[in-house]
């Protein structure tokens, strides 16, 4: 991955105005290639952004589940990350995701967020019924 962005680097750095003759139009490849590698630069946020949205899907999905929970027990319940999967219905943690929640028998709190740590931690309180964004 290193290997990558150092070859795109260097690349952009050829491709910059300051290796080009000040007197000459940039060819229609060096200007393809600037393009190119600032597309590929904007990619990661776009990636961070799936992920972000993966989290807050599976914190929205679990609340849903701790209600269906409810319905049937008349308390919530809780759990953690993949032991959430196995004892709440309708509800399926992806891998790379951890999932926390802190229940009593009238409420509950969901923390979701990536295992590795990129991302956003989101948190949805029953007391309040909204997804919010974490300041941790």
């Amino acid at each position: 991955m290193i290997r990558n962005w150092l070859i795109l680097s260097t690349l952009l750095i050829l491709a910059s105005p300051a290796y080009a003759d000040p007197h000459e139009e940039p060819s229609e490849s060096t200007k393809r290639l600037s393009e190119l590698i600032t597309g590929i630069r904007g990619m990661g946020s776009y990636r961070q952004n799936a992920y972000n949205a993966q989290v807050k899907s599976t914190v929205r999905n679990f609340a849903t589940a701790e209600e269906a929970y409810y319905v049937d027990n008349e308390q919530y319940i809780s759990c953690s990350n993949q032991e959430c999967g196995k004892v709440l219905p309708y509800a399926s943690i992806p891998e790379e995701i951890s999932i926390t929640i802190a229940a009593t028998k009238e409420s509950y709190k969901i923390v979701g967020k990536r295992k590795d740590g990129s991302g956003k931690t989101y948190i949805m309180d029953s007391e309040n019924g909204l997804l919010e964004e974490s300041s941790e």
